[in-house]
């Protein structure tokens, strides 16, 4: 293998560890002792920025690698419009992520139908990726998608942005700002007046309040993927697999498998995100030092070998790290935990 890459969604601060600090040295060392670049992406938005391909817009990409793609994929224009819960604060309204409000598949069918019933005449309809084959808790239910018979002249800003922020200057802008504002007021009274939200309020879970228009967005000018070998399960990666032939398999229980290979491989590993969207913080350290032994420690040691060329990580800490064997050889460096640069 040349060139070993690992992109980790997020890296949580040091104040959701409750005084569990993982032990992490060969991840610390690698960080450390590479150089270190801006990347300041998180989320959803890092790891297309890493996997994007071509001139395909993030909603494309990300269609692509669902588990059953719509009938009328080829027809319209396709955005993400994912469920929200906005939330009042004062003089503002808060943006909660759909993975934070944990969306059942009967309650996302619920509100697409009731959508879809609406505006089935005004050349808008959602869509998910819903079929038998797919359960409860796999990630469908909290990206929807929006097909229209015209594209939507606007400029949006991605869910990662807008993530727990005042939406009020994040709102999509453009030549259709106001016809998008019209139509969003009617689906949030549309969503309110539904029965699953009453049921939701009543078991005072957040509610479904309304989608966010997101997804146009472009990686410009992005020649073919470097990559030979694409491990992991989120979408856009299987998207990237999908638009560019790659292969595309799920994370190893060994990463020699992979270095024996002799191949260009980019792991994406996004559970610690979900991890902390969800609430679930007391599952960080052990992943993480779950991780550290199947992966950063192998990876330390195979650059250590020869085995690799390069190594490269991306901890969602605000920079991205590049390090060579002759690297290591700067033992002058401290190694420090990666969070505390979050």
């Amino acid at each position: 293998m040349r060139h070993l890459s690992i992109h980790l969604a997020s890296i949580a601060p040091l104040e959701f560890y409750r005084g569990e600090q993982p032990s992490l040295p060969a991840l610390e060392m690698l960080t450390c002792h590479g150089s270190a670049v801006p990347f300041t992406l998180v989320g959803d938005s890092a790891i297309f920025e890493t996997v994007a391909q071509g001139n395909i817009s993030f909603a494309q990409q990300r269609l692509a690698g669902e588990q059953r793609q719509p009938e009328n994929l080829d027809s319209g224009f396709w955005y993400c419009a994912d469920p929200v819960y906005l939330q009042a604060d004062r003089d503002q309204v808060l943006l909660t992520h759909p993975i934070s409000i944990q969306i059942k598949n009967s309650e996302a069918d619920a509100l697409i139908e009731a959508f879809n019933q609406l505006f089935k005449e005004d050349g808008v309809e959602l869509w998910r990726a819903m079929s038998e084959g797919i359960e409860e808790g796999d990630g469908s239910a909290e990206r929807w998608y929006l097909r229209s018979e015209r594209p939507w002249l606007l400029s949006t800003t991605s869910l990662d942005h807008a993530e727990n922020q005042s939406i009020r200057e994040l709102l999509p802008q453009g030549e259709d700002a106001l016809r998008w504002s019209k139509l969003i007021s009617e689906v949030e009274m549309l969503f309110f007046a539904n029965p699953i939200n009453q049921q939701r309020s009543e078991r005072r879970a957040p509610l479904i309040s309304g989608i966010w228009l997101w997804g146009e967005q472009k990686v410009e000018s992005r020649n073919a993927t470097p990559w030979s070998i694409l491990l992991g399960e989120h979408p856009l990666l299987k998207g990237a697999c999908s638009l560019s032939g790659v292969a595309q398999v799920g994370l190893p229980d060994l990463l020699e498998e992979v270095i024996n290979t002799q191949s260009n491989t980019l792991i994406v590993v996004d559970e610690l995100l979900q991890q902390q969207r969800t609430g679930a913080h007391h599952e960080i350290p052990p992943l993480l030092q779950a991780l550290e032994q199947t992966l950063f420690a192998p990876a330390l040691a195979a650059l250590k070998q020869g085995k690799i060329d390069q190594f490269s990580i991306q901890p969602a800490n605000g920079e991205a790290y590049k390090i060579k064997r002759r690297d290591l050889m700067r033992f002058w460096r401290r190694s420090k935990p990666v969070w505390h640069e979050v």
